[in-house]
């Protein structure tokens, strides 16, 4: 499951600015497989925060006739390059732990 929380508040150092604060929770209860599918969530949803971002951005600067900051894009544009190594991460970590998981073993036999 996924919990979001953002928080807009007036910029202190620039009273016409308001900043942007943006959780997110991310859990799994699958047995053996939560922290893998954790990390790939986190990754995943990192990365479609690239384009909530553009589409805040672009409905902002819309409302108030300017152009959008070519600074805040490059920011977001960083950010899904290192979620997207890391969603690459969690899911070989995913396919190891799987194929770990699904080793065949030799039946016992007791004497």
């Amino acid at each position: 499951s996924v919990e979001e929380r953002c928080v807009f508040r007036e910029s202190a150092v620039h009273p016409a600015s308001t900043q942007l604060k943006r959780e997110a929770w991310i859990s799994s209860s699958v047995y053996g497989f939560s922290r893998p599918i954790q990390e790939f969530g986190l990754a995943r949803f990192k990365s479609n925060q690239v384009k909530a971002m553009n589409g805040l951005e672009y409905a902002l600067s819309n409302l108030h006739g300017e152009t959008p900051q070519q600074l805040l894009r490059d920011t977001v544009k960083d950010a899904s390059g290192k979620a997207k190594e890391a969603a690459f991460a969690a899911t070989e970590k995913a396919k190891t732990l799987a194929s770990a998981a699904t080793v065949p073993q030799k039946p016992q036999q007791y004497v």
